[in-house]
């Protein structure tokens, strides 16, 4: 078993497909690590990885398919599966991973479901990445709870700050475009949308939206 996960493992080996295929009757925590790792990495033998990691913690369980979508592929019923029956907080982990389309349809099921997870959204307020904040505040500024307003107000300072120091460093650099800004910015937006909803004073709030008017890059929050 060590020789088969080593060949599993080995990109330079021909069979790769074969010995994944294999593991999937080696239920020990070295195969499951590596199962993961696989899955995780993109390029490497996927479909006999999932087949395999599948066999061992069972249908029913979500744990490879967490694996694969963070690897960035956007095919396999993973995607649906995770859609249908993944956890919230997992979701807003694996999300920064996710492919484009992937992260959409995830972002969809979660803003779909009967119980919105507040609790979960409200943690995510403190990810580093634009887009799972921006869901988090979609969220938030849905069920509109007053009790998340402090949270929520951190987050519009913190992520305003972001915007300036990313448009000061766009400035420098002389560019035209910023793929990073225009996340940073629909983030901010969705905050600034989300504050209203859960009633922060029109004053904390002004500041932030009259900073940048004679900016183009800021018109749009």
């Amino acid at each position: 078993w060590q020789i088969l996960r080593q060949r599993a493992a080995d990109r330079s080996f021909s069979f790769r497909d074969s010995a994944a295929g294999v593991l999937g009757h080696n239920d020990e925590p070295a195969t499951r690590e590596l199962l993961l790792q696989l899955l995780r990495t993109p390029g490497d033998p996927e479909d006999q990885a999932l087949a395999s990691a599948r066999k061992l913690w069972g249908m029913d369980s979500l744990e490879p398919d967490y694996a694969f979508l963070r690897s960035g592929r956007d095919w396999s019923d993973c995607p649906k599966r995770v859609c249908d029956k993944g956890d919230a907080d997992r979701i807003f982990a694996i999300l920064p991973e996710c492919a484009a389309n992937v992260q959409a349809e995830l972002a969809t099921s979660l803003m779909n479901r009967k119980e919105l997870p507040v609790a979960q959204a409200r943690t995510a307020l403190d990810h580093p990445d634009a887009a799972t904040v921006r869901l988090a505040a979609h969220i938030l500024g849905r069920v509109a709870s007053n009790d998340a307003g402090p949270a929520i107000e951190k987050a519009v300072k913190k992520w305003h700050a972001a915007w300036v120091e990313r448009r000061q460093q766009m400035r420098r650099a002389n560019a035209t475009t910023d793929a990073e800004l225009a996340r940073i910015g629909g983030c901010l937006q969705m905050l600034l949308w989300a504050a209203q909803r859960v009633g922060i004073a029109a004053d904390v709030l002004r500041p932030m939206v009259e900073f940048g008017a004679v900016d183009a890059w800021y018109r749009p929050i």
